[in-house]
């Protein structure tokens, strides 16, 4: 871990709360929906804790408030402001007139369609792109050379400006909590090299040390496969029953989206958990065939409430 990407994070971060979700109101609005996702905490007599030994999270938007609502749609915001400002920190001058900055962007994001459309084209149905790839090529571009550490530098004050992040209300006291009962915990995200500085930046301890297990953190841009895609969750699967001979039944995923999180892990088995805590980053997606048959074991507004699910 290195603490200088942390504090870059916590710098250009600030105080978010997550955005309240009237659940009568967002069943309305997504009628598709309402026939597979119940209430929040409506378990019933469903059988909890007892056949769960091992938990995978995603970062954004459920551990993480995310003020773009993940980090894909910060990777989509498209304003050469952020760009400009971000290479102005950085003490690149050859924008300081905003000179060429709209052609910066376009250089930016056509180069992450064209690797999104080579690995498709070589058969990977949902690609992931390493940012630093993007940020390298792009100042190549200008004739801008930087080294690899300068240029993590560049993308972590970029994410941190274009996608203010801030812990999910209760996280530090639920991951204690699942630590203490000596559950494994994992994480399956999409995310980015500096995702993992989340948790250093706003709580002051690396994931390790607040009990994930390293062999069970996967992150897209590490194998350049994204969710929806199954790699993750199998690589996890795998390695989990390896360690601890925990099967996919055991497990319970928690996630906000539908398709990215709960189909992905539903499909390899797992118990599912729709965390619904913040209306930016909640993802029914209603309406998606992909999710038809698709529904989450659990649906939670806090992250408090998982503790009524592992009693």
């Amino acid at each position: 871990m290195r603490p200088y990407y942390a504090s870059l994070i916590k710098k250009y971060s600030s105080r978010l709360k997550p955005v309240p979700i009237i659940w009568e109101e967002t069943i309305r609005e997504n009628a598709d929906s309402a026939k597979t996702i119940q209430p929040p905490g409506s378990w019933g007599d469903k059988p909890r804790g007892k056949n769960i030994k091992c938990l995978f999270f995603d970062l954004y938007g459920t551990l993480f408030i995310s003020e773009a609502g993940d980090i894909a749609s910060s990777v989509e915001k498209k304003d050469g402001s952020f760009f400009y400002k971000t290479l102005k920190i950085c003490g690149i001058k050859e924008f300081d007139n905003n000179h060429d900055i709209n052609k910066f962007l376009d250089l930016f994001y056509s180069a992450i369609l064209e690797k999104h459309r080579i690995e498709k084209e070589n058969g990977n149905a949902t690609p992931e792109i390493d940012i630093r790839d993007i940020w390298q090529e792009t100042l190549n571009n200008f004739g801008i050379s930087k080294n690899i550490y300068e240029i993590e530098k560049i993308a972590v004050i970029y994410e941190s400006l274009v996608n203010k992040t801030w812990p999910m209300p209760g996280l530090k006291n639920i991951l204690n909590f699942i630590s203490k009962k000596g559950i494994p915990m994992g994480i399956i995200s999409n995310a980015q090299f500096f995702s993992e500085y989340l948790f250093e930046a706003h709580l002051k301890k690396s994931p390790l040390k607040l009990g994930f297990l390293k062999s069970l953190c996967y992150y897209s841009y590490n194998n350049k496969i994204a969710k929806p895609g199954k790699a993750m969750f199998e690589e996890a699967l795998s390695a989990i029953k390896k360690e601890k001979k925990i099967i996919s039944e055991e497990i319970l995923y928690v996630g906000n989206d539908m398709l990215n999180d709960i189909k992905p892990a539903a499909l390899s088995g797992m118990q599912t958990c729709l965390f619904a805590g913040d209306k930016r980053s909640l993802r029914l997606r209603t309406g998606r065939e992909e999710i038809k048959n698709i529904t989450p074991d659990y649906v939670i507004t806090e992250l408090c409430m998982l503790k009524d699910i592992l009693c």
